[in-house]
């Protein structure tokens, strides 16, 4: 069966992620370790150390990308964050994007902004 659409209708595409996918990034608040990336794929911790253990509200597919403010501590041992055998620690500038699988969000990379990468080694 072939649906057709005529002139005289229309479709409305919106995305999931419209809040803030046009390049503007959400932040997270300072006391929540579970916070909410539902309106979004770019995101700023909070200026202040935080714990996060995982993000809520994520579709399956869904990527992010976390730009760390502060101390951020990723809880990857014991919670729905895979990413290692022991927690990441990131300072501020630190970047790591996740990929949500529907139970599970795997670390996909992390860039730490104080490796001196110049040695080539």
């Amino acid at each position: 069966m072939t649906k057709v659409i005529r002139d005289s209708e229309s479709v409305e595409i919106q995305s999931k992620f419209g809040a803030n996918v046009a390049g503007t990034f959400g932040t997270f608040a300072a006391s929540d370790t579970t916070p909410s990336v539902a309106t979004g794929n770019l995101w700023k911790t909070h200026a202040s150390s935080q714990a996060l253990t995982t993000f809520d509200d994520g579709t399956p597919g869904q990527i992010i990308t976390v730009i760390s403010t502060a101390a951020v501590t990723y809880d990857v041992t014991s919670t729905t964050l895979k990413g290692g055998s022991v927690d990441l620690v990131t300072a501020s500038g630190d970047v790591t994007n996740w990929v949500y699988d529907g139970t599970n969000w795997y670390l996909i990379s992390f860039m730490d902004v104080s490796a001196d990468l110049s040695g080539g080694q």
